[in-house]
């Protein structure tokens, strides 16, 4: 009886590791394919006229393609957002495109997780937060290029040769061969940045497309004239928005190989000379410049579905196709020149619509279709549906499983509801607005604009006749507006949302302004890092490096751990002055000298382990030759100095030294101990100022403390009213911007900890919490109680500070 129970758990345990396939019944592996703008009407087996797609195609013959399927928000991060939580835009305050996402919420991935599954992502992320719940990541900075991409791979920075297209597939099928634990099911999110803006082809397919003319949309030279204002607001035209960087007038030189510039140069080069030469205008300007974007697009297409057919191939040749099921879809629609435009945002149809095809071995029927409205809220639940893992109550979508399954008793929705968001960015300018939709109807309120539109899509599909106010549709209007109410009461839409994306893009435009005035800020690239000394100790080492940021000589220390465990957060201490002489006069921290604050702060920081760069302040060797070595520190005049020769100049004093602090942050994210994605600035008393800066126009910074100094920031900087902030801010340019105390949501959605150890501060301190303790700002700016002057409240100061590095930059 032993011998057999043995022999029994020898031919499970090999049933479970072979591959995964002794799980094909509850834990099929999941992969899951997500492009950037794709439109379905770039899809063959969507009926496209324009291009072919092989490789997706076999998705749509062996699965289910749905016929209508939708996103809430079509844009870029909410979309990616909503595919991850479950639920509309509103909810996981995901609205626009550039706020930070919010990754305490529980995600798709920590579901699978916790769920017994290998999860990884490969490819675009562009949430701006760090990934959670994937077990593996490798993923591609912002957008990201289509040459040479910059990826961030489990926290650390790698820039990876080749198409970024093949570069992301080729790691994907690295991971499905060799890093992924095999005994385990898997979660793959393959995220590709195609067909993206700005649409660079692959060397390969250049001349895709050259000797033909692609047919034009009907509508491409639409007028416009039965629909309401909102299409006058946006800047989505082919005619005056695209540029010379779109319609590849312009090269990315700097991210080509010699080989591949010269391959541009020979497909692009002599159509650009033609194209300036003949001097086009009206229509025949507007169709030169379809057929050079669309053709690029249609391109950068073509890689990506060559790619997919390659891991379609891999997953037949390994076996691994029996118990895979793929899901291709992208994150919105697009404008391929209907209605004259590009681009997405809009609730018409071109970029309403999503494709979504789903292969299920053994449970979707080949080249079936489903034409029931589906959103992608619905995706989360579907595939933890698919996986036998409870769905969240939380969730708003629905599993499409039942469809899936082929049912046709599943009782499903009869409309979809969306919500845009972003009006006010650098370009687009497209209105907001919501609506509803059903299988046949569609109305869109342009809400700050007090107007509606509405279509019937079955008698008019391309949606040229605005029917909002005939008479013979008011009882279906009014109709569809109490849907419309149902669903913004099922989904929990408030005023408060909308007021929070405003407050945000305000503050986007305050960001902008304050830069502008700020002045140029110096480059963060140098030639090179020296380093000058290492010095080792029981604990930590410290290293002694110099480089230059603009024209300025700039020497840092680095504190290090010597015991580490995988990649550590780092933090930029930007400490009130120069350092106390420690190697001026010889001294070494090591050997046990008396540092100032700053510096015990960094070494404090280093044994809870922490990689640490204190680096000098700009001006300190200017005052120190000012005020003399032995100084009690900058007066007014040595500031007023060191500031004028920034005066009448594109810069700035405080630019420089937010160049400097900025510098030091990309310094350490590329140090081989560092989390790329995990770096931070605290600030003590002037330094504090510095950090806040940069916290509001730094986006790689992920958590900002500012210690002590703060009533400072309620000085206004104005001529004659001498100040240390107005003297270091060289103010001819930032009196105009406003109080300095605007800066603080300026940092948004960068953590920002605040607290101060005087009257003074305590006083700012109950002033701004009130300013800003609105929904907006509560969750990431923390105002600290001020702590009384005594060696016991500074220890509690420096562990509040401790404390929220280790919440922002360790996730505890």
């Amino acid at each position: 009886m032993l011998l057999r129970i043995c022999l029994l758990s020898s031919l499970l345990t090999a049933i479970l590791v072979s591959d995964g396939l002794g799980q094909q019944a509850q834990h099929p592996n999941i992969l899951f394919i997500f492009s950037d703008d794709h439109g379905p009407q770039a899809i063959s087996s969507y009926g496209s006229y324009r291009n072919r797609t092989p490789g997706i195609d076999r998705l749509a013959a062996e699965g289910m393609r749905f016929a209508n399927a939708f996103c809430g928000n079509s844009i870029c991060a909410p979309s990616r957002a909503t595919v991850l939580t479950g639920v509309h835009t509103h909810v996981n305050g995901q609205t626009l495109n550039g706020p930070s996402f919010d990754n305490r919420q529980e995600t798709l991935p920590e579901i699978f997780q916790r769920s017994g599954y290998q999860t990884a992502l490969i490819g675009k992320w562009h949430l701006v937060a760090e990934p959670m719940g994937f077990d593996y990541w490798d993923i591609v900075i912002g957008q990201g290029t289509y040459y040479r991409p910059r990826m961030i791979n489990n926290g650390k920075l790698v820039v990876r040769e080749g198409y970024t297209t093949d570069v992301i597939t080729d790691l994907s099928l690295e991971w499905l061969s060799d890093r992924r634990d095999k005994r385990k099911p898997f979660l793959l999110m393959l995220q590709h940045k195609s067909p993206h803006r700005n649409w660079d082809p692959a060397i390969r397919h250049l001349t895709m497309y050259k000797d033909s003319t692609l047919a034009e949309p009907a509508t491409m030279f639409d007028d416009w004239s039965t629909r309401s204002s909102a299409w006058t607001y946006s800047e989505m035209s082919l005619e005056h928005h695209l540029s010379p960087r779109d319609l590849k007038l312009v090269f990315p030189a700097a991210l080509l190989s010699k080989d591949e510039l010269a391959a541009w140069n020979a497909e692009y080069g002599p159509d650009n000379d033609a194209f300036k030469a003949a001097n086009l205008g009206g229509k025949d300007l507007v169709r030169w410049k379809y057929q050079r974007f669309a053709k690029d697009y249609l391109r950068s297409i073509a890689a990506m579905d060559e790619d997919i057919a390659r891991v379609l191939t891999y997953l037949d040749s390994t076996g691994l196709a029996k118990n895979t099921i793929v899901i291709y879809t992208s994150d919105n629609g697009w404008f391929l020149g209907e209605h004259g435009m590009f681009d997405k945002r809009w609730m018409y149809e071109e970029t309403l619509r999503i494709p979504l095809l789903v292969r299920w071995p053994g449970v979707t029927q080949p080249a079936s279709v489903k034409a029931d409205l589906v959103q992608n809220i619905d995706y989360a639940p579907t595939l933890l549906d698919m996986a036998g893992i409870r769905v969240p109550a939380r969730m708003q979508g629905k599993s499409l499983v039942p469809l899936l399954k082929g049912s046709s008793s599943v009782k499903w929705r009869k409309s979809i509801y969306y919500h845009f968001y972003e009006d006010d960015d650098a370009d687009h300018k497209v209105p907001r607005h919501y609506g509803v939709r059903t299988d046949r109807y569609k109305l869109m309120h342009f809400y700050q604009l007090h107007e509606w539109e509405m279509y019937d899509i079955q008698s008019d599909p391309n949606e040229l006749k605005n029917i909002v106010n005939d008479a013979a549709y008011a009882g279906l209007r009014d109709s569809l507006k109490k849907e419309l109410g149902r669903l913004q009461e099922e989904y929990k839409v408030t005023a408060e949302t909308d007021s929070e994306a405003t407050v945000f893009q305000r503050g986007q435009k305050k960001r902008q302004r304050f830069l502008s005035l700020l002045g140029e800020v110096p480059s963060q690239l140098a030639s090179r890092v020296d380093t000058v000394s290492i010095e080792r100790g029981k604990k930590y080492s410290r290293e002694r490096v110099s480089y230059r940021v603009g024209d300025q000589s700039i020497e840092a220390d680095v504190y290090v751990p010597n015991v580490r465990k995988g990649l550590l957060p780092g933090i930029v201490v930007v400490h009130p002055d120069g350092p106390d002489g420690s190697f001026v006069k010889g001294k070494s921290l090591l050997a046990g000298s008396g540092p100032k604050e700053s510096w015990a702060n960094a070494v404090d920081l280093c044994l809870r382990g922490y990689v640490v760069m204190v680096p000098d302040r700009f001006g300190y060797e200017s005052r120190r030759a000012i005020s003399g070595p032995d100084g009690e520190g900058p007066s007014m005049g040595v500031f007023t100095a060191a500031a004028e020769r920034y005066i009448g100049e594109k810069s700035s004093l405080m630019a420089q030294e937010v160049g400097e602090v900025m510098f030091a942050v990309n310094y350490l994210s590329l140090r081989p101990e560092v989390h790329y994605m995990r770096i931070g600035v605290m600030g003590v008393e002037e330094g504090g100022i510095v950090a806040a800066v940069v916290g509001a126009v730094d986006r790689s910074v992920a958590a900002v403390v500012a210690t002590g100094g703060l009533e400072k920031f309620r000085e206004v900087p104005l001529p004659g009213k001498p100040s240390h902030v107005s003297a270091l801010l060289t103010i001819p340019r930032i009196q105009t911007w406003g109080n300095i105390e605007d800066l603080l949501p300026l940092t948004y959605p960068r953590p920002l900890l605040l607290f101060g150890k005087s009257t003074e501060d305590e006083s700012f301190l109950k002033q701004a919490f009130e300013r800003y303790s609105d929904r907006s700002f509560n969750r990431e700016i923390l105002l600290h109680p001020v702590p009384s002057k005594n060696a016991k409240s500074s220890a509690e100061l420096k562990e509040a500070a401790a404390r929220w590095f280790d919440t922002w930059l360790k996730g505890k």
